[in-house]
């Protein structure tokens, strides 16, 4: 959905006049979003811990439990800002790739961007978006990742943050059908995995 900012919503995603913004868009979800059974993360971009989360303890729970259909993680944009410039950037442009391209589409390039946040820039960003093959919308992507297209979805997820009592990031929440929302204390591995599994039990 498209605003134009000040106003109302006016139109679905599409072509985008100048002024106008994306409101809305599908929480991207990895894994089957029928398990009953949820983490959700607030992420920044740019913030250190968010990478670490990203590459060295992430992996574990996808292959534990969202390739084995158990679990599904529901990403959520919390920019602190880490950064002036990358925090909001790197959202937009990640957010504008799932626009296009889709969530699978999103989550790679996610990666991607946590693989090469520490010397980021919109050079590095086209790049990744070649390297996935999505190359024919990269100026498309890419403007409309510089001029925060996407901020009304990010500040939605960032109010969601604040309301559930988030203050740093990464912060992981199980949540599920059967589960009261909690934040688990720790992001690492091997926290996450002994609080899914007395959930499993």
């Amino acid at each position: 959905m498209l605003t134009s900012i000040g106003a109302g919503s006016i139109a679905l995603a599409g072509c985008i006049e100048p002024g106008e913004q994306v409101s809305e868009l599908p929480r991207p979800v990895l894994g089957d979003e029928d398990t009953g059974l949820e983490l959700h993360v607030y992420e920044d971009f740019a913030c250190p811990a968010c990478q670490q989360f990203e590459l060295d303890e992430k992996p574990q729970i996808v292959s534990d439990y969202v390739d084995e259909g158990l679990v599904s993680i529901h990403h959520y944009d919390w920019p602190i800002p880490t950064h002036n410039r990358w925090s909001s950037e790197m959202a937009n442009t990640a957010r504008a790739v799932q626009d296009f391209e889709g969530t699978e589409k999103f989550f790679e390039f996610k990666t991607l961007l946590y693989e090469n946040q520490a010397n980021i820039s919109v050079d590095v960003m086209n790049q990744l978006l070649e390297e996935l093959d999505i190359a024919e919308e990269s100026t498309e992507i890419l403007e409309r990742g510089s001029n925060s297209l996407y901020q009304p979805v990010i500040d939605a997820d960032k109010q969601n943050g604040d309301e559930r009592g988030v203050q740093g990031t990464p912060t992981v929440f199980i949540d599920g059908d059967d589960v009261d929302s909690e934040a688990i204390p720790s992001f690492d591995a091997d926290t996450i995995s002994s609080v899914l599994d007395a959930q499993l039990e």
